[in-house]
């Protein structure tokens, strides 16, 4: 969760630049409904996470022991990456598409409910949904691919850890891995943020502050 922090930040940040065009950034940085936006943007992201870690990682990890032995993939573990993985996402990303324009709302420290936000979207959450998914799909795939490469390469395995520790490619695969996987995530929250400002925008009718 600590290393959402920064991305979250990011996200915020991104926003308010949006309001201050020709500035490196918003002034003043943070507005006093930025904690809102951090605990909002916190939620959202364990919400979409959780079944990630629960479901996604383990089949993926029996996915490449089955191409590395050729042992059958379990029943439950198919369960819950083909069924239990998507239907749950789709549920939480309709809910949180939603809900989402709570961020815009408090990046710009302008006051707007659960239940103002749930109201000003209705009718419009599988919109949300599609531009949200289009926006973050590709990106997502660039980031899916890297944590494959990863695995497959040893990076997340604690047991050579020591061994590898000295093996200086390997080290520079690690560290690259992870720098283009931090940009992809910054890419990301910056493309979420857009969708989001541009939803709030037309969903509200608000004219941005330096367009008055």
């Amino acid at each position: 969760m600590v290393e959402a922090l920064p991305y979250i930040l990011f996200g915020l940040i991104w926003f308010r630049v949006h309001e201050s065009p020709g500035t490196l950034f918003p002034q003043p940085l943070f507005g006093t409904r930025s904690p809102a936006f951090i605990a909002f943007a916190a939620l959202a992201f364990l919400l979409i996470w959780l079944p990630a870690y629960l479901f996604a990682f383990p089949m993926l990890f029996q996915v490449l022991e089955t191409a590395r032995t050729g042992a059958p993939q379990s029943l439950s573990i198919q369960l819950q990456g083909y069924i239990l993985l998507p239907a749950t996402m789709l549920v939480w990303l309709y809910v949180i598409g939603r809900l989402s324009q709570i961020l815009p709302a408090a990046a710009f420290d302008e006051d707007l409910s659960v239940w103002g936000t749930w109201k000003a979207t209705a009718g419009n959450g599988v919109r949300l949904l599609a531009a949200y998914v289009l926006a973050g799909f590709p990106v997502l795939i660039l980031v899916g691919f890297l944590v494959v490469f990863a695995i497959s390469r040893g990076h997340f395995d604690g047991s050579n850890s020591t061994a590898i520790a000295t093996q200086g490619t390997h080290v520079a695969e690690r560290a690259l891995t992870g720098l283009m996987t931090a940009v992809l995530w910054l890419a990301l929250a910056a493309l979420l943020a857009v969708v989001a400002t541009e939803a709030y925008r037309r969903l509200t009718g608000r004219t941005p502050k330096h367009q008055v």
